[in-house]
């Protein structure tokens, strides 16, 4: 059964190796919004992981430690929301028609 992650010890590097594992090259924590006291994209299944731990290293999540979600973290204000991004804008610098080959100056695309 699918379920969810706990935010206890869950930290930057943690969101980083969650998002590369699921292809996004960038990931970060992104703040739960909620709606009384029940997040609003809350999900149903139980909370299987806690304390998730991974190395600056980490490029898949079994480089990571974790315990099994006990009693300690059962509110659903406690799952992790990630914001994971597919990539970044790229810019690049053209140089003007027959200018020499440098590449320091040049329009920005």
């Amino acid at each position: 059964a699918w379920g969810t992650v706990c935010d206890d010890g869950f930290g930057t590097q943690d969101a980083r190796a969650m998002c590369t594992a699921l292809g996004y090259p960038i990931g970060s924590i992104a703040p739960v919004v909620t709606s009384g006291r029940v997040p609003s994209n809350h999900a149903a299944g139980p909370i299987w992981v806690d304390d998730l731990g991974c190395p600056t290293t980490a490029t898949d999540l079994a480089d990571c430690a974790f315990t099994f979600a006990g009693s300690g973290c059962a509110a659903r204000t406690e799952d992790v929301s990630l914001d994971c991004v597919a990539g970044m804008w790229e810019f690049r610098l053209v140089r003007p028609f027959g200018a020499a080959n440098a590449s320091t100056y040049g329009r920005v695309e």
